[in-house]
């Protein structure tokens, strides 16, 4: 996934910079989204134990929720008395984690809570709004990231009309972005898997909702940026990596660090979906990132 792959970055940078030691990485993509079921999961949990046995390993990172679940479940068995850094990690599997008997050894980087400031700012943005859509997968990773925003939303019941489209198949969905109101927005989430069971690219189905919608819609992640979101207080996938390994390696220098950790927002948007949607940047928050903004002729020219 794009958003895995951005915050693998993270982690690379971190350790290639580190000049006390060279650091060999190792990266497994466990495609959990796609191969859910448990004979699977304990397959896959031999493999990598099969693969490991003699390799000298330091240091576990896993990058999501999916991956930190497999570790809690499995790490005993695959990774004896190893450290590990979970990162990309919601506030809601804190108490997962506090119950695990790998507490111990376990040190997370929590995903920052942004899911409020970017519903209140997309409606400060957008004030004529009446009606705010919720766009989620049914991927267990997917209800996890779908329910902060679905949260912010309810609490505003009172004050605009909320749909909730999660669980649809992305047929279905598809057709009902296209018949919104003029004074609608949509909140993406994540799309791992859609209600018939497929799985899915979230970025796939971003630019999918983008070019059916005729409203702005407004998402969580950095990694989204360039496929259709306007942009807000957004989640940054290489800083978490880099947060991940920065942990990392304190432990392999023999420190030990706090259990957790957390990485700040980027406050970044999409100059052509500002544009698409009339929205002043004028009444964008001071400091904010504007990308993908187009020269005019008059700037490129202007010296002849």
């Amino acid at each position: 996934f794009p958003a895995t792959q951005m915050a693998e970055s993270g982690i690379r940078n971190v350790f290639r910079a580190e000049p006390l030691f060279e650091v060999q990485l190792f990266s497994e993509y466990l495609d959990l989204s796609r191969f859910r079921d448990p004979p699977q999961r304990r397959a896959l949990a031999d493999l990598i134990k099969e693969r490991y046995a003699n390799s000298r390993i330091n240091l576990i990172i896993s990058v999501d929720s999916p991956a930190a679940e497999f570790l809690l479940e499995t790490a005993g068995y695959i990774f004896p008395e190893k450290p590990v850094v979970m990162c990309l990690i919601q506030q809601s599997l804190a108490e997962r984690i506090d119950a695990s008997p790998l507490k111990q050894r376990i040190r997370v980087v929590f995903e920052p809570l942004n899911s409020e400031e970017i519903v209140s700012s997309a409606l400060f943005l957008k004030p004529q709004t009446k009606t705010a859509v919720l766009i989620s997968g049914t991927f267990e990773n997917d209800h996890i990231r779908s329910e902060p925003v679905r949260k912010a939303l309810k609490s505003r019941e009172n004050t605009i009309e909320f749909i909730d489209l999660t669980g649809l198949s992305i047929e279905t969905m598809i057709d009902r972005v296209r018949d919104l109101s003029g004074d609608t927005i949509i909140f993406f989430s994540t799309f791992f898997v859609d209600g018939s069971g497929r799985s899915f690219t979230p970025r796939d189905v971003l630019k999918i909702i983008s070019a059916n919608a005729n409203v702005p819609i407004f998402g969580l992640y950095e990694s989204y940026l360039g496929d259709g979101i306007v942009g807000g207080c957004l989640l940054s996938l290489q800083e978490q990596g880099k947060k991940a390994a920065e942990i990392g390696v304190r432990i392999m220098k023999g420190e030990v660090p706090d259990g957790t950790g957390a990485a700040e927002c980027s406050l970044s948007y999409d100059w052509r979906q500002l544009k698409r949607w009339n929205i002043d940047m004028k009444t964008l928050p001071p400091g904010a990132n504007i990308l993908y903004r187009e020269v005019t002729a008059w700037e490129l020219y202007k010296f002849y």
